[in-house]
């Protein structure tokens, strides 16, 4: 097992990942770019965790959590304008829109942790 598939931020935003590609699959109408753009924005929050977590500085971990962080704005961006459109219901867009919420939480205590570990490091050196 790969150690990123360990962390629960990780776990979280995978299901997240596999809800909006059910629910974008059944949809019907929904503007091909705006599908698409959905599609990738998901996509983009777990695999930048999981590439951010092979790399071997923090500064590179951090970044790439940054990235799968903004991943996940963009996705709510992209709830906003898919609810506006009637496109998905206020029961999607708020379970939707609270997990992502978390997952951002969850994102930034893991870039916490990272920099607590990396500053504990260098002091032992």
């Amino acid at each position: 097992m790969f150690s990123f598939e360990k962390l629960s931020v990780y776990k979280r935003a995978h299901l997240q990942n596999i809800k909006v590609l059910q629910i974008l699959t059944l949809a019907v109408g929904i503007d091909p770019f705006l599908k698409n753009q959905m599609k990738r924005a998901s996509m983009s929050i777990i695999l930048n965790m999981a590439e951010g977590n092979g790399r071997e500085s923090w500064k590179e971990k951090n970044y790439f959590l940054t990235v799968s962080r903004g991943s996940a704005f963009e996705c709510v961006a992209i709830l906003d304008t898919l609810k506006a459109l009637e496109h998905i219901n206020d029961q999607q867009y708020n379970e939707l829109y609270t997990e992502y919420e978390e997952i951002s939480r969850m994102l930034i205590g893991l870039k916490k942790s990272l920099r607590r570990s990396s500053v504990q490091s260098t002091t032992k050196l």
